[in-house]
């Protein structure tokens, strides 16, 4: 996750954020993860809208490439299971477990 910090720390948003004002946690998240699951994949899908918002302004911060044919499903299952692999991490924002799920995930090949 350390070469999303740049993009993280753009976006306002750190790698280690607690989630004290912020949104959501990621035991609030993980929770709509096993409970609403619609509502869940809204806020991960507006989490990556995001990212790829602020990567279109500075292409440096390009550092999460989703596949095409990805669909918002596929994201909810991968930031949702990233969630319940890492119990760790779920104190911090849950904005911050995303990216860094999907920067694992997802990375952009050297060159992107």
């Amino acid at each position: 996750m350390g070469r999303i910090f740049p993009f993280l720390v753009f976006m306002g948003i750190g790698t280690a954020t607690y989630a004290e004002g912020s949104f959501y946690d990621g035991n609030e998240l993980y929770e709509l993860c096993l409970n609403q699951r619609a509502s869940a994949n809204m806020y991960i899908v507006g989490v990556m809208d995001g990212g790829e918002f602020m990567a279109s302004i500075n292409d440096s911060l390009k550092l999460i490439c989703i596949p095409d044919r990805v669909i918002a499903r596929q994201l909810t299952d991968v930031g949702c299971n990233y969630l319940r692999d890492h119990p760790e991490k779920r104190q911090y924002t849950a904005a911050s477990t995303i990216l860094g799920a999907f920067a694992d995930t997802f990375p952009c090949k050297s060159g992107k």
